[in-house]
């Protein structure tokens, strides 16, 4: 048997231990501390199971920060520097300095490394003076999308 398997068991034997042997009102006291713990322990942490990342979309994941950040400069009129970040078949395209976008690859891809630039710099997007700033968690995700082939 497991050491997980004898520690649960060890746990078990404790909970059988205060419904048995302990007053009511301790009984209840004791069943309210414990109950959460004994679930932990049947169930497992969510670390215990070797989670594969979920895999991200353009229309479902980064169209929205895209749509809510950058479309009102690089969307259908007049877009900036000729990229439209409306469709994912436009970022591929790319615009005047070329693919927007490298599959597999965010170091390369100059959207990732315009959001990555300080926020003093000029090639920083979006401007500062946009006041609509990404978070870290938009920037995280658009490269992990990129990292994972930016489908």
């Amino acid at each position: 048997m497991g050491k997980d398997c004898e520690m649960t068991l060890l746990n078990l034997r404790r909970i059988h231990y205060f419904f048995h042997h302990r007053s009511s009102w301790r009984r209840t006291r004791a069943f309210a501390m414990i109950l959460p713990v004994g679930i932990v322990l049947a169930l497992g942490t969510p670390g215990d199971v070797d989670a594969k990342p979920s895999t991200l979309t353009f229309k479902q994941d980064i169209l929205p920060i895209f749509k809510a950040k950058c479309v009102k400069c690089h969307g259908f009129f007049l877009p900036q520097k000729k990229l439209r970040l409306s469709s994912r078949k436009k970022i591929m395209k790319g615009g005047e300095g070329g693919a927007a976008v490298v599959p597999a690859n965010p170091a390369d891809s100059l959207i990732y490394r315009a959001l990555e630039f300080p926020v003093s710099d000029p090639r920083r997007m979006p401007p500062a003076a946009e006041k609509n700033e990404l978070t870290k968690g938009e920037i995280r995700k658009i490269r992990d999308w990129i990292a994972q082939g930016a489908k």
